[in-house]
């Protein structure tokens, strides 16, 4: 399974109070192939953790999905789809 996470912040007049950035957002690289369960539970998640440690509310959390082809995806020199 390959996920490359990232947290970028957003900012707005609504999500920035003294100049700290409140809205999270995570964009999740997949490999094809995922269920929408497995979605759910990796935006579960991740909802739940940033919730804890930055201390926003999870309703401020944005999460979106990537798919990555195995024809446009290659480790060691090989495409993962002759993997």
């Amino acid at each position: 399974m390959l996920i490359s996470f990232k947290i970028a912040s957003t900012f707005s007049h609504q999500s920035v109070e003294g100049g700290e950035p409140k809205m999270p957002y995570v964009q999740v690289h997949l490999l094809e192939g995922r269920t929408e369960a497995q979605r759910e539970k990796i935006a579960k998640s991740f909802t739940e953790a940033l919730v804890e440690i930055l201390g926003v509310s999870k309703d401020v959390v944005w999460i979106e999905f990537v798919d990555m082809p195995k024809t446009h995806f290659a480790t060691g020199g090989v495409l993962k789809s002759k993997k």
